[in-house]
């Protein structure tokens, strides 16, 4: 019996073939699963499709923001046997049964090997001096530490990101990135690396923008293990700061790579960087030395705007601090959320406050119990608001068909003061209502 294969048909993953194997595999947007798919409508783990003994495949949907569709239909919590020709489609992802032929290697071209010195020195040459010959530098991961101790540490490192050992070792065999033809000051793609590993422990900052997505992976083993993935799809006015970052950067006038001699016990301290600008792909690196003003300026710069993007600046906390900031959050929350009568913008505060807890305990695990407790309440607030909006926005709605204008200036008030965020679409709707009204008042017509 052929065992049964998915292929992605939509997204740069296109024509990828994944066998469904006893067990299962799961689809979404973090590196842990077996289908791992960079698209920001997915959810960490999406969906799961296991195989039947019939030789059939059945999908479960895994309670996703976005949900599971089978051939245009939402499945919910529902389990379905999926035919050959079957279309499933999870977030802008597009998967089909189809028979079982072999897969293809699902190579992950957006998470490329860690940069690694070359092993032989160069005799004569001083430590960190920028490599002349042109050479791309050596990309093996299996060499990311020499000593036995540190890797010891990888291997944790790699149980703690839980990635199917195919993927890494077909990531490494991928091709590099080929120059893209684009228009003058176009940011096509980019893969910035940090890594910094001793024997008391790993940490490594993955970050890549492909597609207009934006997305990290940060590991860390040692005392507090880590592991964060996140992505989002940027504005056009955030592409183009990023553009103008990598364009201001003045990276081009560097070396390809600058090394530092190898030490004992073996450490490993490496900054990395590879994109398509302007139709050209260019690639620097700093080993074991400090990197050179331009590249140490652009990582500053670089890593402030992903974790203002991403919301990710709260690891630089230890877990306890996080633990404590969001424990405050969630209380000044429920004070506001009591006081909700007392003020109308007070439950748009206790919605504020429920998030800024979340978002302290995001790069916590595992989670604490009160993580699941932040949820609940934070859907409660939400809904608590959506009912009063709805509410109000009826009154306001009835005092303007009967041409009470005072009324209904007075209930769009009362939801400018509820909502409080003027980028809610909501907010901008009651605002140009009101603002129409104010001009009715003004000149006193009775339209």
């Amino acid at each position: 019996m052929k065992t049964p294969v998915l292929e992605v048909l939509t997204g740069e993953f296109k024509g990828r073939r994944y066998e469904v194997k006893a067990g299962g595999i799961k689809l979404g947007r973090s590196s842990s699963n077996d289908i791992f798919i960079p698209d920001p409508e997915l959810s960490r783990s999406h969906c799961i499709f296991e195989p039947l003994d019939s030789g059939a495949v059945k999908v479960t949907d895994l309670a996703s923001a976005n949900g599971t569709l089978v051939n245009g239909e939402e499945i919910g919590s529902r389990t379905v046997e999926l035919k050959p020709g079957d279309i499933v489609e999870a977030g802008d992802t597009k998967l089909m049964l189809a028979d079982g032929d072999k897969p293809k290697p699902p190579v992950r071209p957006d998470k490329p090997p860690v940069l690694i010195p070359e092993a032989d020195a160069r005799d004569g040459e001083p430590a960190g001096a920028p490599r002349g010959d042109g050479k791309k530098p050596k990309l093996d991961l299996r060499s990311l530490l020499w000593g036995g101790t540190v890797l010891v540490l990888l291997a944790a490192l790699v149980t703690v990101m839980v990635v199917p050992v195919d993927q890494i070792e077909e990531a490494e065999d991928a091709e590099p990135v080929a120059e893209i033809a684009g228009p003058r000051g176009e940011l096509k793609s980019f893969d910035y690396e940090l890594v910094d590993a001793d024997s008391n422990g790993i940490f490594r900052f993955f970050l890549t923008f492909r597609g207009g997505v934006l997305a990290v992976e940060i590991d860390e083993v040692g005392k507090e293990p880590r592991h964060v993935t996140k992505s989002k799809r940027l504005s056009d006015v955030s592409v183009g700061t990023l553009a103008n970052l990598f364009a201001a950067a003045g990276l081009e006038k560097l070396a390809r790579e600058y090394a530092g001699p190898d030490s004992e016990p073996p450490v490993l301290k490496s900054c990395s960087v590879e994109y398509t600008l302007d139709g050209r792909t260019r690639q620097v690196a700093a080993i074991n030395t400090p990197a050179p003003e331009a590249l140490r300026q652009f990582r500053e710069k670089l890593e402030t705007f992903a974790k203002n993007e991403l919301s990710i600046w709260a690891l630089e906390y230890s877990a306890d601090k996080l633990l404590e900031m969001a424990h405050s959050a969630a209380q000044s929350a429920r004070t506001k959320y009591e006081d909700r009568d007392v003020r109308y913008g007070n439950l748009h505060d206790a919605i504020r406050n429920f998030e800024e807890a979340l978002v302290y305990l995001d790069t916590v695990n595992p989670k604490p119990a009160e993580y699941a407790r932040y949820q609940e309440e934070l859907r409660i607030a939400r809904n608590e608001l959506d009912l009063r909006y709805r509410e109000v926005s009826f009154q306001a709605a009835k005092a303007q068909q009967l041409q009470d204008w005072e009324a209904a200036r007075e209930q769009l008030g009362i939801v400018l003061d509820m909502l409080v965020n003027r980028d809610d679409e909501r907010y901008r709707q009651a605002a140009e209502a009101l603002n129409d009204i104010e001009k009715r008042l003004k000149k006193g017509t009775r339209k």
